[in-house]
């Protein structure tokens, strides 16, 4: 009975740590994508205000006309902002929703193995195999009657193997 709430609990452990791990990483993810969303972004901005700058020097543009192309710059700017990040938050929702699944999916095989643990405890009668420093034994359930004992239980002596 101690190995099932040992097994029960290296299992728990066991997943908790994989969750752990997996926010850990999308956590990162995210981070660094939202980093590398800023960096360029500002260059792009740079870039058009060089852009513009350059196009006012050298071509003597009256005020209304220069206006408008700024205009255009800077939305076309905001569009590509707005684009990137929406893109973002579209995969940072489909990597938690997917992440989800698997927590689901994985929550769900721990408890099949938990009731297939239970069933194979409930199909051995009793029985429990032990290994002491006389050798292997099958340690019986109470009542059962046989030359061998171990820790005060009833037990048959197993061949080595």
């Amino acid at each position: 009975m101690r190995k099932i709430s040992t097994l029960s609990e290296q299992l728990k452990k066991r997943q908790e740590e994989e969750l752990d791990a997996i926010e850990d990483q999308t956590q990162q993810q995210l981070h660094e994508l939202g980093k590398r969303l800023s960096k360029h972004v500002r260059y792009e901005l740079d870039t058009i205000n060089e852009d513009i700058r350059e196009s006012l020097e050298t071509a003597n543009i009256t005020t209304e006309i220069a206006v408008r192309i700024l205009i255009r710059r800077w939305l076309v700017a905001a569009g590509m902002g707005l684009a990137m990040s929406l893109g973002l938050i579209i995969g940072g929702y489909s990597l938690m929703k997917w992440m989800s699944g698997n927590l689901v999916r994985m929550e769900g095989e721990r408890q099949e193995m938990l009731q297939t643990l239970e069933q194979l405890q409930n199909q051995t009668g009793g029985l429990r195999l032990v290994r002491a420093p006389q050798g292997r034994f099958l340690i019986l359930p109470d009542g059962s009657k046989d030359g061998w004992t171990v820790g005060g239980h009833v037990a048959v002596k197993l061949p080595e193997g």
